[in-house]
């Protein structure tokens, strides 16, 4: 019984420590206990977001393709599309290249997340670039270019 008591004391005064120092890991590592020394990782890591750049660099050859091709034969009125007449359409190109800033948009904020918040998750930021890169993809399929 006595055994207990005493146990029951020195559990009684270190939790008046621990309630004392207020949680605070400053002043608990001053006093020589660790509270846990391993930082903090990110789920999220940018190898994450690696596989959506190298992905959308593929997708990006295609579309890369169609511009130049636009540059030099653009499609007219007098001449349009047709088996004879390989050209490239310029509303197929300014949609191309407004998904293209939307894509590269979506990776630098995720990119910047992640250097700049290297313990949060950054998950929604990985999938906005993820659906950026969709839409990319809808856009070329949906106008022919592979």
């Amino acid at each position: 019984m006595r055994s207990i008591v005493s146990r029951l004391a020195a559990l009684s005064v270190i939790a008046v420590l621990a309630l004392s120092s207020g949680g605070c890991s400053k002043d608990l590592a001053k006093l020589g206990i660790g509270v846990g020394a391993a930082p903090i990782q990110n789920p999220v890591t940018t190898g994450n977001i690696s596989d959506i750049e190298n992905a959308y660099g593929l997708a990006l050859v295609g579309a890369v393709a169609y511009r130049e091709l636009y540059d030099t034969n653009p499609c007219t009125k007098t001449r349009p599309f047709s088996a004879s007449n390989i050209c490239a359409k310029r509303s197929v190109t300014v949609k191309l290249m407004d998904a293209q800033q939307k894509v590269r948009f979506a990776l630098d904020q995720a990119y910047e997340f992640i250097r700049a918040n290297p313990t949060l998750n950054a998950a929604s930021y990985i999938n906005a670039a993820q659906r950026a890169f969709n839409v990319f993809l809808n856009t070329k399929s949906s106008n022919g270019i592979s």
